[in-house]
């Protein structure tokens, strides 16, 4: 594993890189200099939890933030430098925050576990006397940092992307390949967005998210999934209600592998999140 400090230097280095680097082409950007954008959802929503006894998490309120200068942007939590463009391609350097452990979230791994080995009919050996659950106790999933390289394709209403990410925050050292293609309707007011995709996730990303480890529980169950393919699927709606303010829709659907059923902590292969509500930009 490579140790915290050097991680944050890594982070740190590599965004000086994509803020002062003078070799790419220039890009679209506002005239005169920084462009900050700021925007704030409120409504009603669902994080879908898939874990086994597991509770959704509500959503209420969803902020969003963006900085662009010339070739250099910020998008929330990535980060991102326009490298090449040409015509209807673009070559950027990218980093991205990894969600997945929140798929995983605190006790209900644990619980979650324990309610898979239970149905499973996998013969454990317990001592006598001994609650059972006390010999689970799944180690935390943390959230990884990721970088690396997007190439994009857009012409009118469609969009391609292909994206390759390498863990930099030394959690797992396993890498990401997203792909995605998105279909973009005007209907007069009304925009919709349809984004279908699949990310590939390499072995060592796939284990340490997915996998069961030795340091999860005392019944010596492992598991290791190796390299998947997650699929998904996401519909979006913006419809105007003044200026800067739209009503806004979305829905996720991401679905997990059948190999995942063997780490025994899923109740279901896919995943849920959605959200209704009223804009307001800055």
């Amino acid at each position: 594993m490579r140790p915290p400090l050097l991680s944050l230097l890594y982070c740190c280095l590599l965004s000086l890189v994509l803020l002062w680097s003078d070799l790419a082409l220039a890009a679209e950007s506002t005239e005169g200099g920084a462009d900050w954008r700021l925007s704030m959802a409120v409504g009603v929503g669902r994080y879908g939890s898939v874990l086994r006894d597991g509770e959704d998490i509500p959503l209420y309120v969803l902020p969003r933030w963006s900085f662009y200068y010339k070739r250099f942007y910020v998008e929330d939590l990535d980060l991102g430098f326009n490298l090449l463009q040409s015509g209807h391609w673009s070559f950027d350097l990218t980093t991205k925050q990894s969600f997945d452990a929140l798929l995983l979230r605190g006790s209900s791994l644990g619980n979650a576990f324990f309610s898979g080995l239970a149905s499973a009919n996998i013969p454990i050996g317990v001592p006598f006397g001994v609650d059972p659950k006390k010999l689970i106790h799944p180690a935390k999933r943390t959230m990884s940092y990721l970088g690396g390289a997007t190439l994009y394709w857009q012409n009118q209403d469609w969009q391609l992307s292909s994206a390759w990410h390498t863990d930099i925050s030394g959690v797992h050292r396993g890498s990401e390949w997203e792909n995605k293609v998105r279909y973009q309707q005007h209907l007069g007011p009304l925009d919709l967005a349809l984004t279908a995709g699949a990310r590939r996730l390499s072995s060592s990303y796939s284990n340490y998210y997915f996998g069961v480890h030795k340091q999860d529980n005392d019944f010596h169950y492992q598991y290791e999934p190796g390299a998947q393919w997650l699929p998904s699927l996401k519909m979006e709606s913006r419809f105007p209600l003044g200026k800067d303010k739209q009503l806004v829709a979305s829905w996720k659907r991401e679905w997990l592998p059948k190999a995942y059923d063997k780490n025994l902590f899923f109740d279901q292969r896919h995943q849920d999140i959605w959200f209704v509500g009223v804009s307001w930009a800055w």
